[in-house]
């Protein structure tokens, strides 16, 4: 009985030591010379900390591609490279040994702190870890007591953009200090917590010192708990686009077979199994029949509507007709690979086909807009979701979640995927394409994943 109990406790306790190890938490990176706030996951135990976080803190160029789990952070011309699982990384040319190897954990790339460090020193900047704050500046400029903030209460009329104007605070810096995670919702007599701008050098030196001073992050004072959060920021409306249609067909297999009715027919399919899985959600369609839409107006349709997720579905073709398979796309300047490039360049063609407005400007701008949001982290795990639940359903090869440039995601300012439901230039999958079992069991697994991805996020909200 003993040794029984004995097995049972050991088994429990591989089961949780996953868990133990990397128990989430959050700590404040403060870039002083910039007076730039983020909150980032932080990983304790073996002091892992999300990158992209950590990027936005250095005011640095992030990359990651969930395909070869490779991620990149860059700026002034230093280069860092490193990979999920690899205690190596390439910085300004030259290896290095990690401690720890890089973790991917839900959707996010955690490095060693270290690392981080080294970083900062290529940059001529210095790093002091503190209990629950990291601080960077400039070599020789920092301080040893950064000051703490105040609470300002938004006035009718007031913007949160307004306000970090006022005070001399980085928008993202009102935003991570004060966890909102959508400014469209902030009302009038929110509290927000303002960071006080650093003492310089000077009145630093002039302030009488404290023996053994600790320094604490500003404690922000616990807000009642808002009932109706979900309400707010919960997923509450989903727009689902069939690619192609009217005077556009698509791709066209073998036996004629169009991409535009394939695809029709599964939004369709997916929109009525999506109102009787999620019947509080409004499930709204770009088109619902035959006819031609702009590919800005797709998007342009979810942004009026203030949608929480954009799903474009799309039929695939290749030269090769050996080419099958099922993948997941999300928006990305670079292309994950060659042939990602080439799929979102025959998607685009229909911008000059039919002579669409193109504005090398506008795109320029979405791509600095793109570059500070949150929108491909959750899209990426949207498309992981879905990715490996159309891949277990229907047996198909997995192609992976990849990224590239497509006209069609590029103005969605919410999560966004784009879906390749199998190949029509492959005749196998062009029959199956037909057959009634394998679209309900695409449209099953699609729907499961939504519904999982809902579940999960929302989760993630009441517990912020």
């Amino acid at each position: 009985m003993q040794n029984y109990n004995l097995k049972l406790k050991t088994i429990f306790f591989f089961l949780w030591f996953p868990f133990l190890i990397f128990c989430e938490e959050k700590i404040l990176l403060y870039n002083q010379d910039a007076n730039l706030y983020v909150y980032a996951p932080y990983l304790q135990e073996k002091e892992l900390v999300s990158l992209k976080e950590a990027s936005s803190a250095f005011k640095a160029t992030f990359d990651f591609n969930p395909v070869i789990q490779e991620a990149s952070l860059k700026k002034d011309g230093i280069k860092c490279f490193l990979w999920a699982n690899k205690n190596r990384a390439i910085l300004d040319k030259k290896e290095i040994i990690l401690p720890f190897p890089p973790k991917l954990i839900s959707s996010k790339i955690y490095v060693p702190i270290e690392l981080i460090k080294a970083f900062a020193e290529r940059l001529n900047m210095e790093l002091r870890l503190d209990d629950k704050r990291i601080v960077i500046a400039k070599k020789g400029n920092l301080l040893a007591n950064p000051k703490d903030g105040f609470w300002h209460i938004l006035k009718d009329g007031e913007t949160l953009w307004r306000v970090s104007q006022n005070y001399g605070v980085e928008l993202s810096s009102l935003l991570s200090l004060n966890k909102i995670i959508d400014p469209r919702f902030v009302t009038p007599g929110t509290m927000l917590y303002i960071p006080n701008p650093p003492l310089s050098k000077k009145d630093e030196n002039l302030k009488p010192q404290t023996p053994n001073l600790e320094l604490t992050t500003p404690i922000l004072e616990k807000k009642p708990e808002d009932k109706s959060i979900l309400q707010k920021y919960g997923i509450k409306k989903i727009v689902l686009d069939p690619g192609h249609g009217g005077k556009d067909p698509g791709a066209i297999g073998k036996s004629g077979l169009k991409e535009k009715d394939v695809v029709l027919d599964i939004a369709l399919r997916l929109s009525n199994q999506l109102k009787k899985s999620l019947p509080d959600t409004e499930i709204i369609l770009t088109r619902d029949a035959d006819y031609y839409i702009p590919l800005a107006e797709r998007t342009g349709l979810a942004n009026f509507k203030k949608a929480d997720l954009f799903i474009s579905i799309h039929a695939n073709a290749a030269f090769s007709r050996a080419a099958s398979g099922f993948e997941v796309y999300h928006l990305s300047a670079v292309a994950s690979d060659k042939y990602s490039e080439e799929i979102a360049e025959a998607e685009n063609m229909v911008v000059e086909r039919f002579k669409e407005k193109n504005s090398s400007l506008l795109t320029e701008l979405i791509l600095k807009d793109i570059a500070q949001t949150e929108f491909i982290n959750e899209s990426i795990e949207l498309g992981l979701l879905v990715q490996n639940r159309v891949s277990e359903r229907l047996s198909m090869k997995d192609r992976g979640v990849k990224s590239a440039f497509f006209y069609v995601l590029r103005d969605a300012k919410m999560p966004a995927i784009l879906i390749e439901t199998g190949f029509l230039s492959n005749a196998s999958e062009e029959a199956r394409m037909k057959k009634e079992d394998f679209k309900e069991g695409m449209v099953n697994a699609i729907c499961n994943a939504i519904v999982s991805y809902k579940e999960q996020y929302e989760k993630k909200l009441v517990e912020r």
